[in-house]
């Protein structure tokens, strides 16, 4: 959290990146306004449009996660889930549905559509795939080495507690050891109840 403080501190990231939300953090990449971006595979399309919205065209590369030392950077897992509701009167039609949906062959067909990764490694690795989304690879070595958020009972206080001890130290309010110290001990609170 050191690093990421000086940065704030030292004006290597704008001081406002601190209150951007996803779509903000993203037009201010795009714009070259930051110098880093962490989001999701479909920002490519922003990012590599040819219209001339994209200030980053051919300037920019994606890789995994960094670490830190010797330890690798570490990706979670998510995605989009598809459910049934139990109410519905079109259970086995919502089911086909997701069968189609979800196919290889539809996923290979939305590539086509948008750069929101696919699912299926075959997709990821596929030399005529990777040629139109060549960060795909590491997107799949990303995804080989992530591992499943923690389970908290109470995600919204977790949620809270972190993001509060983190502002507080990337906006100077308190030192990043003491932020981390105070964080520690709010989650280990949280998570005796």
């Amino acid at each position: 959290m050191t690093q990421l403080s000086d940065a704030f501190a030292d004006n290597l990231v704008p001081s406002d990146a601190i209150t951007y939300l996803e779509e903000q953090g993203r037009r201010a990449f795009q714009d070259g306004e930051v110098v880093f971006l962490r989001n999701w595979p479909f920002v490519y399309a922003s990012l590599t449009a040819t219209d001339g919205s994209s200030q980053v065209l051919d300037k920019f590369g994606i890789s995994s996660v960094p670490g830190i030392g010797d330890n690798p950077g570490v990706s979670t897992l998510g995605g989009r889930n598809l459910a049934i509701s139990p109410f519905t009167a079109n259970k086995a039609t919502a089911l086909d549905f997701i069968k189609f949906f979800t196919s290889e062959e539809e996923s290979r067909a939305r590539l086509d559509k948008s750069s929101r990764a696919p699912v299926y490694a075959s997709l990821l690795e596929d030399p005529a795939v990777v040629e139109q989304r060549p960060f795909y690879p590491t997107l799949l070595e990303s995804l080989e080495n992530a591992q499943p958020r923690p389970k908290v009972v109470q995600y919204g206080a977790t949620t809270t507690a972190i993001q509060e001890e983190a502002y507080a130290a990337l906006t100077g309010d308190k030192d990043p050891e003491a932020a981390l110290a105070d964080m520690q001990a709010k989650l280990e609170e949280l998570s005796a109840e």
